[in-house]
């Protein structure tokens, strides 16, 4: 069985107590089943750092692109400029 010493106490205690809850013939696919959530529980605590970094580095990139926008360093296309007008005629 995997190594459940690096999840709370409670955590592996439910999954322990629902493992033996379980008929004997569902035993195996509650393991595999435990073991899988365990796994995906881990793996997802390890990223979870590197997503938040990776969010706020995005969200200071877009806030600089608004600053040199805002100061007229990067031309925006989308926006229109107030002397020019749409009109071809």
């Amino acid at each position: 069985m995997a190594d459940l010493s690096q999840i709370p106490a409670d955590a592996t205690a439910q999954a322990l107590v629902a493992l033996h809850s379980a008929p004997l013939s569902l035993r195996g696919w509650w393991d595999f089943l435990l073991a899988l959530a365990v796994i995906a529980l881990i793996k997802f605590l390890e990223v979870l750092p590197h997503l938040v970094t990776a969010a706020g580095l995005a969200v200071m990139v877009l806030t600089i692109l608004e600053k040199l926008i805002a100061l007229g360093w990067i031309k925006n296309p989308k926006r229109h400029r107030k002397g020019k007008s749409d009109d071809l005629g």
